[in-house]
């Protein structure tokens, strides 16, 4: 009976010993979360994430519930080994935290579907948990990160999320760090709680930089209210000491040209002054406010071509080149970006092609994204040929590759409007039938009515 027992409990120990054996460890389950990242598998990253999270947890109570020494007072050998085992497996969920950070960078955002999107926005949730319970403090800039992420997804409870992680984490908040939390609300269509985030910052002890006055032109532009927007506008450019509407060499040489405002681009890490962000915040708004001219004046300002009478396609290459530099802001490809887009909208594609060909002589080379803006499911079916040739020549003069989704856009407008061709000649033909039976059966009347007709043979 006793040997039985013995052998039954040395089976059950080995049976146990065999399971946990074939147990994964965390490297391993660690190993699997970084597979599955690169394969952009959320559900199975977020799956060994758990595991990994879980099987902290239950080293670390092993570890807490262990008595370091037994009945006769001598140490347990086994006590370091758990509490090894415990500092091992916290290490690895805190190198997955930095795999999950990857994963959760804005540069792989058009990966996701958008299930796929959702199911990081409620995972990033036990994320967040698990790092402030796990003191793992995210440092501002991995905050930022997550903020850009999750404003380019559209997530609003991500973005609480975050932001209530921030403020009870004991991280040092920095004007950046507000910045991408404004940037974010206003992305998730919170103009409301935006503009109450900015009006604390002074409250707060920061300073706006360039971004956040961009952040607030953008915010007061989505509200309607044009006003607060360009008065934010006029604000970022004064708040320099740099003499307005002067450039690097005009100051060099003395020149000093006061103006109402303007001030030349400076870096964002400075706390003011209107950089290129600012002013394609204010373009953006003109042009959503319908604002075609006021937006084309200040594009030419810009480019340091303010009273510039001649057309956008009279500017050459040298000319815009010198005007930047002696009094301008390098623009950028969003700069180009917005005037094309406005234009596009508004169905003026012709004038949009020409601040595309301006884009290239100012040293900007076109992209796919710039075809995408001129090629948009409005202008295909208002002009599908006029886009097909906007197509070519971005692919034979600017060497850009045409989007497969472009191609579809193009391809169903042109079968729809063949398709409306064809509705319309067969209802002409059918018509011109209807009538040709109508003419026969007057055909030999002389000229009355039926009833005429009727009224002579009785």
């Amino acid at each position: 009976m006793q040997r039985a027992a013995r052998a039954a409990g040395a089976g059950a120990g080995r049976a146990t010993s065999q399971a946990t054996s074939q147990a994964p460890g965390g490297k391993e389950i660690l190993n699997k979360l970084s597979h599955s990242i690169r394969c952009r598998n959320v559900d199975s990253a977020w799956k060994h994430y758990r595991q990994l999270v879980a099987g902290s947890r239950r080293e670390k109570y092993k570890a807490g519930s262990t008595s370091t020494v037994d009945p006769a007072g001598h140490a347990f050998a086994g006590v370091v080994s758990s509490q090894q085992r415990a500092a091992s497996a916290r290490e690895c969920v805190r190198e997955a935290h930095q795999r999950i950070l990857e994963m959760l960078n804005v540069r792989h955002l058009g990966s996701y579907t958008a299930a796929q999107l959702e199911q990081l926005a409620k995972g990033v949730e036990l994320f967040l948990r698990e790092a402030a319970a796990d003191s793992h403090a995210l440092s501002s800039k991995q905050l930022v990160g997550l903020f850009n992420f999750f404003a380019a997804a559209r997530s609003s409870a991500a973005v609480d999320s975050i932001w209530q992680y921030a403020t009870l984490s004991g991280v040092p908040l920095d004007i950046a760090c507000h910045n991408a939390y404004i940037n974010a609300l206003a992305f998730t269509g919170q103009t409301a709680r935006a503009l109450d985030a900015a009006g604390t910052l002074k409250t707060r002890g920061l300073q706006p930089t360039a971004y956040t006055y961009a952040c607030l032109i953008g915010l007061y532009g989505q509200a309607g209210d044009l006003e607060a927007a360009v008065r934010h506008f006029r604000a970022a450019c004064l708040s320099s000491g740099v003499p307005a509407g002067v450039g690097a060499e005009a100051r060099q040489a003395g020149a000093v040209q006061p103006q109402p405002y303007w001030h030349d681009a400076i870096s964002d890490t400075r706390l003011c002054g209107a950089n290129i962000h600012v002013c394609n915040a204010m373009l953006d708004v003109y042009g959503a406010n319908g604002m075609v001219q006021e937006m084309r004046q200040l594009f030419l300002r810009l480019l340091g071509l303010d009273g510039y009478t001649g057309g956008i396609p009279t500017i050459s290459r040298e000319a815009a080149r010198d005007a930047v530099r002696a009094r301008g802001i390098q623009p950028v490809a969003q700069t180009f970006h917005t005037m094309i887009k406005w234009h596009a909208a508004y169905w003026d594609l012709a004038a949009a092609v020409e601040y595309t060909h301006l884009m290239s002589r100012c040293g900007v080379p076109p992209t796919s994204r710039t075809l995408k803006l001129l090629v948009t499911k409005d202008t295909v079916q208002r002009d599908v040929a006029a886009c097909a040739n906007v197509a070519v020549l971005m692919g034979a003069e600017y060497n850009v590759e045409v989007p497969s989704n472009v191609v579809r856009l193009i391809e169903t407008a042109a079968q729809k409007r063949a398709e409306m061709d064809e509705m319309v000649r067969q209802s002409e033909t059918q018509h011109s039938s209807i009538l040709s039976g109508l003419s026969g059966l007057t055909g030999g009347t002389s000229g009355g009515t039926p009833g005429d007709e009727r009224h002579a043979g009785s």
